[in-house]
């Protein structure tokens, strides 16, 4: 039997973090760590870790109790560890797939303290109702990282 993966044009991009090769799934999460990597540079971030690959991060994945659907565990993209703020998980996003919010719910029931900020390349169309889960169940949304992360000078300065 066949199986039918839908295609993103997701480019795997392989790069050298700190010695270790890690392939990013798309060229915003290999974009956004150069991100990171500069905020750490410049003493915002003392270290942070992508999908638990950098052996960094202690706890990458996170498992759900009680469920019986998917999803039954979830691993963010990025664990940072802020200079003063303490540690937050960073999930990027160039779309929203179907299980995305329950994911996100079960994050917000079963890890309370877990600070999960989901950050989308460009403001996705959304009705008021998800927009509003989405808020409620993350610590931060950020609608539009195309122009208010990545712009004009930051694009240069990580060499975009």
């Amino acid at each position: 039997m066949n199986h039918i993966v839908k295609q993103f044009n997701n480019q795997y991009t392989k790069a050298k973090i700190d010695g270790t090769v890690v392939t990013f799934r798309s060229r915003f999460e290999y974009r956004y760590a150069r991100y990171l990597d500069l905020l750490k540079t410049q003493g915002h971030i003392l270290r942070w870790d992508y999908e638990g690959k950098l052996g960094i991060c202690q706890q990458p994945t996170f498992y759900f109790k009680d469920v019986e659907t998917a999803p039954v565990q979830y691993t963010p993209d990025f664990w940072i560890e802020w200079a003063k703020t303490g540690t937050e998980y960073h999930e990027t996003k160039g779309f929203l797939q179907k299980y995305d919010i329950s994911k996100f719910k079960r994050m917000w029931e079963q890890y309370e303290d877990t600070r999960l900020v989901l950050i989308f390349m460009q403001k996705p169309k959304l009705s008021a109702i998800r927009r509003g889960k989405l808020e409620r169940y993350c610590h931060r949304v950020i609608w539009n990282a195309g122009s208010s992360i990545f712009t004009k000078e930051m694009k240069v300065l990580i060499n975009w």
